[in-house]
C-alpha cells in the first residue's frame, strides 16, 4: 500500500444503521467494476460491527485488502490522504474523509445528506431519488433508497470525478 494508490471502500455503519448499509454484493460488484477500469487495490476499512460484510466482500476479489478491525481511528486520516478514492456509506467514519483532498463518494440511503455529509471539498453524496427518501426509518420491507443505487451508476459517478 505505500507503493501506489488505492481505493477504500467503508461499507459498513452502526450495528443499528443497517439501512444505511448499501451491501456486500454492491461492494463486490463495484470492486471489480473498479479493477476493471483501474487495477487499483481496494482497501476495506470498518469496525467490530463490519466484520462480517468486510470479510464477504474481501473474498469476492483477489485485489482487496482487508484491514477491517486493524486500524486505530488515528491511523485513517494517513490512510485516506494515500488514497485515491473513498467510496463509503453513510457512517461515522466517513466524516473523517473530508479531512483529506482525496475524492469521496458517500452513499446515502434513508438519511439526508445536507445533514450528514462530511464537510470537505472533494466530498460528494449520492442518493436515490425516490418518495421516501430521507425517512430516517430503522426498518422498511423496500429498501428502494439503497436499491435504485447500482455499481454501475456508482462507477459512473466516479467517473464524473475523473472527468471520464
Amino acid at each position: 500500500l505505500l507503493k501506489k494508490k488505492y481505493v477504500i471502500f467503508i461499507p459498513g455503519s452502526n450495528i443499528n444503521g443497517k439501512l444505511k448499509r448499501w451491501g456486500a454484493d454492491n461492494f463486490i460488484i463495484l470492486s471489480h467494476l473498479i479493477n476493471n477500469r483501474s487495477k487499483e487495490k481496494i482497501v476495506l476499512i470498518g469496525g467490530p460491527d463490519d466484520k462480517d460484510e468486510c470479510h464477504r466482500i474481501a473474498n469476492n476479489n483477489h485485489d482487496i485488502v482487508n484491514l477491517c478491525s486493524l486500524t486505530k481511528l488515528s491511523y485513517l486520516p494517513e490512510l485516506f490522504k494515500r488514497a485515491s478514492l473513498i467510496v463509503s456509506n453513510d457512517t461515522g467514519t466517513a466524516h473523517l474523509t473530508g479531512l483529506s483532498d482525496v475524492p469521496t463518494l458517500l452513499i446515502n440511503g434513508p438519511t439526508d445528506p445536507l445533514r450528514v455529509m462530511p464537510i470537505g471539498k472533494n466530498v460528494r453524496a449520492i442518493q436515490a431519488d425516490i418518495e421516501c427518501k430521507n425517512c430516517y426509518k430503522k426498518t422498511c420491507s423496500h429498501h428502494s433508497c439503497m436499491v435504485n443505487l447500482t455499481p454501475e451508476s456508482i462507477l459512473k459517478i466516479i467517473g464524473e470525478f475523473y472527468n471520464e
